[in-house]
């Protein structure tokens, strides 16, 4: 078996819908490279009467591809438009917590406001995702019209490593990550 080339790795933090994005990863033809739960020490908070410890968690996933992957410019332009979406549909989704607390104080103040935010915020939300989905479906589609995994096969074996297709999704160091 021919040595496993270069791969490039890419990293990403999020807070929730981790599912979401394993699969827009997997139709851009990214393997999932393992993922890291880090508590962070904050420090300590000292009041009248107690001292508390403050931390809080970050979460990583981690994912892979080969440094030379075949592209064309519709795959390219789908992928790119893809990280925008997700960037924001984890954005909203981590203002969730604060949007809560805000549309209980305005539920003291005007309840029927308070339906239409949600409304809005979960409309937003549930649009992200469906557009998430959708570039994701077309991120698989052109992936499989355009053959890309066989041409980055190829360019895999022209440059004397394995095929893509043949590496194996073992989370193994024995890769070069560049």
């Amino acid at each position: 078996m021919s040595k496993k080339g270069k791969l490039k790795v890419k990293g990403r933090k999020y807070a929730f819908g981790c599912q979401i994005l394993r699969l827009e990863k997997k139709c851009f033809d990214w393997v999932c490279a393992g993922s890291v739960v880090t508590d962070v020490d904050d420090g300590y908070e000292v009041t009248d009467t107690q001292i508390r410890h403050k931390h809080h968690i970050v979460k990583s996933i981690y994912f892979k591809r080969p440094y030379d992957y075949a592209k064309n410019f519709l795959f390219a332009l789908t992928e790119f438009l893809s990280n925008i979406v997700s960037f924001f549909r984890v954005l909203v989704l981590n203002l969730l917590i604060p949007a809560v607390i805000v549309g209980i104080i305005l539920m003291v103040l005007t309840p029927e406001k308070v339906g239409m935010i949600i409304g809005i915020y979960a409309g937003v939300y549930g649009g992200l995702i469906a557009l998430s989905l959708l570039l994701a479906g077309l991120g698989y589609l052109w992936r499989k019209v355009f053959k890309l995994r066989e041409k980055t096969d190829q360019i895999q074996f022209a440059n004397g490593y394995a095929a893509w297709s043949d590496y194996d999704d073992d989370n193994s160091t024995e890769y070069d990550y560049v």
